[in-house]
């Protein structure tokens, strides 16, 4: 029977489209006691987290589908996004560099620019 109790409780809380309207408030009364309820719990709720935001994605994938049969460029984009098929090119500013080298390398440039700019007063001071 608790068995039972507890897979409904997973079906409501999975199927709800939001979360605290549809499945909080009518089973718990308050998200408070929701709160409580799910620390005082052995129940596997996060679980059932992830189940509800695959079929949330599941659901988001399907209605860009059309979208994607008519051609729409930002459909694919997102879809594409959903499924974790987009990554960035490159590497962002200053990522995963050390920053005492990109010190090291803009003051060996300023270096060197000096150097020139040294060596070309003393040939022009030649003239």
């Amino acid at each position: 029977m608790a068995k039972k109790i507890c897979e409904n409780l997973r079906e409501q809380y999975v199927a709800a489209s939001h979360l605290t309207n549809d499945f909080i408030i009518p089973a718990f009364g308050s998200f408070d006691a929701f709160e409580e309820w799910r620390d005082s719990t052995d129940l596997d709720v996060d679980a059932w987290d992830r189940e509800r935001n695959q079929r949330i994605k599941d659901d988001m994938v399907a209605g860009l589908i059309p979208e994607i049969e008519k051609g729409s460029a930002s459909a694919v984009a997102q879809v594409r996004g959903l499924l974790g098929l987009n990554h960035p090119v490159g590497r962002p500013r200053g990522s995963g560099l050390n920053h005492d080298l990109i010190e090291k390398r803009d003051a060996a440039a300023k270096q060197e620019l000096l150097n020139e700019l040294n060596a070309d007063i003393v040939r022009l001071s030649d003239l």
